[in-house]
């Protein structure tokens, strides 16, 4: 739902799996079938670590990257060994989703620049 400088690819492949996951689930739902999309966080993991291949930091983005490691060391990892478990009772849960907060806060800075501008949004003409 949120995104930060210097990782839009990784953003890129989540909210494509995103887009997937809404249209896969109104296809399949007329069957009785829910779809859950399960995104995490971040874990106690070595995901940004010592095994990850970087190419030589420019100085320009180093603001960029003091920001992330500030943003990053204000976070509390997740435990990967509970993920597994937490999923399997969520994706059996009648009440799946509990990215509702999320998405609302998202929406919250993503409408007011529009708010006003319909003739900028709509780009068909509606009947």
């Amino acid at each position: 739902v949120n995104a930060f400088a210097s990782i839009g690819l990784y953003h890129a492949s989540k909210w494509a799996l995103e887009a997937f996951s809404q249209s896969l689930s109104q296809e399949v739902g007329q069957f009785g079938i829910h779809v859950t999309l399960v995104e995490p966080g971040g874990f106690s993991t070595d995901w940004a670590g010592p095994s990850a291949k970087v190419s030589k930091p420019m100085e320009v983005y180093e603001p960029v990257r003091a920001a992330m490691a500030e943003r990053r060391s204000r976070s509390v990892a997740g435990d990967p060994q509970a993920t597994g478990p937490a999923m399997s009772r969520t994706a059996g849960s009648e009440n799946r989703s509990g990215a509702y907060f999320w998405v609302r806060e998202h929406r919250k800075h993503r409408e007011p620049p529009f708010a006003g501008r319909p003739h900028l949004n709509i780009s068909m003409p509606q009947r």
